[in-house]
């Protein structure tokens, strides 16, 4: 009797065990699954923080660099192009740092960065870019020259035409160019130079160090002046001497003072009417769009 009640006492489940173990399991998978929520969650905001800020960040710039060069700001358009090349090189993004330098007029940094819009597979340009390109490039195969530039101080500077010039490579149309090279504490050296086409020019410009710099530099302290003091000399005419009316007019001093002052008039007047605030033009036939 007592085994048959025990029996029956193992093979009944107790309702309260039942209960407590499903809501442990309950408890379970739901903590389980806020975690793994929580994790998925985290890790999609995570991935979108890394790629959509970059991504505005370029297409802001992008923007604001085709903007600048629309208003033919391309030393500022170049920088913005720059900043976007940093964040996702492209296709793209070397036309643009091309363009500007090419409208700059820096040929030699302009032609590796074109070559390479054309050829880069990120971002690739369409039809009506890559022929602007092509003939942008094919303008520089025939119009530019090469000059190898080399400079003694390396720090001396370089103007070709009033433009800056670097030692080194540079590209420039064909025909005669203006070299001046100056350096602080240097004699000032202009050459004239001609390029031609096929024909690199290799021009090494060695300046002297000016003759009063070095004296200036040589010079020890001051001797000490023995000599008497010399008497002050009057300019102004003796009282008994009349001022002489024979003197030329071109020893006044008013006379020179009228004709600077006519020759800067002059000089003013004529910047203003050349004066053009684009003064690069496009060669013939290319015409670069907006970025």
């Amino acid at each position: 009797m007592s085994y048959a009640r025990g029996k029956g006492t193992r093979g009944r489940s107790n309702p309260a065990c039942v209960w407590k173990h499903l809501a442990s399991a309950w408890l379970l998978a739901c903590a389980l699954g806020c975690a793994a929520a929580l994790t998925s969650g985290g890790r999609a905001l995570a991935q979108s923080g890394v790629t959509a800020t970059p991504s505005g960040d370029y297409d802001r710039l992008i923007q604001q660099a085709s903007d600048a060069y629309g208003t033919k700001n391309y030393e500022h358009a170049r920088d913005l192009f720059e900043q976007a090349h940093v964040l996702q090189p492209s296709a793209r993004t070397f036309r643009g740092l091309g363009i500007a330098a090419f409208a700059l007029n820096r040929y030699a940094q302009a032609r590796p960065e074109l070559e390479a819009s054309l050829v880069d597979a990120r971002k690739p340009l369409p039809r009506e870019q890559r022929r602007e390109v092509t003939d942008i490039l094919n303008w520089m195969k025939q119009s530019l020259g090469t000059l190898r530039l080399e400079l003694a101080p390396p720090h001396a500077l370089a103007l070709i035409d009033d433009q800056a010039a670097t030692a080194g490579t540079n590209l420039l149309e064909l025909g005669e160019h203006q070299l001046v090279v100056r350096a602080s504490g240097y004699t000032q050296r202009e050459q004239a130079f001609l390029l031609e086409r096929e024909h690199p020019l290799t021009l090494r410009v060695e300046l002297q160090q000016d003759a009063r710099a070095l004296v200036s530099a040589s010079a020890s302290a001051p001797e000490p002046n023995l000599a008497p003091a010399a008497v002050p000399i009057s300019l102004q005419p003796r009282r008994d001497e009349a001022p002489s009316d024979s003197t030329s007019v071109f020893s006044r001093w008013w006379f020179w003072t009228i004709a600077g002052v006519v020759v800067a008039s002059t000089v003013v007047t004529v910047w203003a009417v050349t004066y053009q605030p684009d003064p690069r033009s496009l060669p013939q036939g290319i015409r670069l769009s907006t970025p």
